[in-house]
């Protein structure tokens, strides 16, 4: 009965640098993917999944975040959380949430699975372990630009039916 805790993490440019692949798109509905980051062995399926974002936007109603997976490895997305940063917390895994949103977002930002069945990020549970998180950062409307200067993902996973025992493997 063992279960596997990754922590997946994505390192981008800091504030400043030139490099599109940190840089969020102005008024793009599409905006900027980042990943593949992958997660763990097939023979497991998740059971939790938290997320970081550590990124400086100056208007938080038109900036959308998702949480993408891709199970199989296929280059399909098999499950889709949409992230809403009033369920953030700041200071840490285990900080305060902040149950409102700011006008400006500047740090880092935890969102966590708190109990099943009521979290955005509760759409990873049961899904097979091994794919790949994919994070999509999109900015809807015009006149402001942001920075992803990381993120990183915390996942959970268990073989079907059993108990869990913490391991944690550095990703990238």
């Amino acid at each position: 009965m063992k279960t596997t805790v990754w922590i997946i993490s994505a390192a981008l440019l800091a504030i400043g640098c030139s490099s599109e692949s940190s840089m969020i798109p102005d008024a793009s509905i599409e905006g900027l993917t980042l990943g593949p980051v992958r997660a763990g062995t097939s023979q497991n399926v998740l059971t939790t999944v938290d997320l970081m974002v550590d990124l400086i936007h100056p208007s938080t109603p038109d900036l959308a975040l998702r949480l993408g997976y891709d199970q199989d490895n296929d280059g399909r997305i098999d499950a889709r959380a949409e992230v809403e940063f009033f369920r953030a917390r700041r200071g840490g895994w285990m900080g305060t949430v902040a149950h409102a949103c700011t006008p400006a977002l500047d740090g880092a930002f935890y969102f966590r699975a708190e109990e099943p069945g009521g979290d955005p990020l509760d759409v990873f549970r049961g899904l097979k372990a091994g794919g790949s998180f994919y994070l999509e950062v999109a900015d809807t409307l015009a006149e402001d630009v942001g920075i992803v200067r990381e993120w990183s993902v915390r996942a959970e996973s268990a073989r079907a039916g059993s108990e869990s025992d913490p391991l944690i493997v550095a990703g990238r």
